[in-house]
């Protein structure tokens, strides 16, 4: 585990391979990246779990864009006319009791591969949350997004010392 804080304090024989300079370390020395990474992924219930359940609960867009309707539809007991634009607000997909269990719970063991639900974020087996869109028009460039929010949290757990508010915890 780093020791920022101590480190900053002089005293440096905790870790000794580990460079005073913290914040840059994580770019400049890909060795300390990966003990970060690996403290990520196996000290808080898996990066990736822990970001996508944060995903459902604050996604990035709460509406996807406008499509317009080509033909006159009934959609949910609505006419849509020829020409309309729908717009589809996703965020009440993730708070739907009947699309997640315990919904409200920050549960991220949920998104592990034992952890219980099903969940594919391409959505080719079932839509539960679309955070960076669906099928073949999902963003390009998920996966190097939810790589680098988990370098971020990653840099966030190693650089600051995390400790609770509440004292009955």
């Amino acid at each position: 585990m780093f020791w920022p804080k101590e480190r900053a304090r002089g005293h440096y024989d905790l870790e000794p391979e580990v460079e005073p300079d913290h914040k840059n370390s994580m770019m400049f020395w890909p060795k300390e990246s990966a003990r970060c990474y690996h403290d990520l992924e196996h000290e808080v219930m898996g990066g990736q779990a822990t970001l996508l359940e944060a995903l459902k609960r604050h996604l990035p867009g709460h509406f996807v864009l406008p499509h317009r309707v080509t033909k006159e539809v009934e959609l949910d007991g609505y006419m849509i006319p020829k020409n309309g634009l729908v717009n589809f607000m996703v965020a009440d997909l993730v708070w739907d009791p009947k699309v997640w269990k315990d919904l409200i719970e920050f549960k991220s063991d949920r998104f592990l591969a034992n952890g219980g639900e099903e969940f594919n974020i391409m959505g080719s087996r079932e839509i539960k949350m679309m955070p960076f869109g669906v099928g073949r028009r999902i963003c390009p460039g998920w996966g190097l997004a939810l790589l680098h929010m988990e370098y971020f949290v990653a840099n966030l757990i190693w650089y600051f010392e995390w400790t609770s508010v509440r004292t009955d915890v």
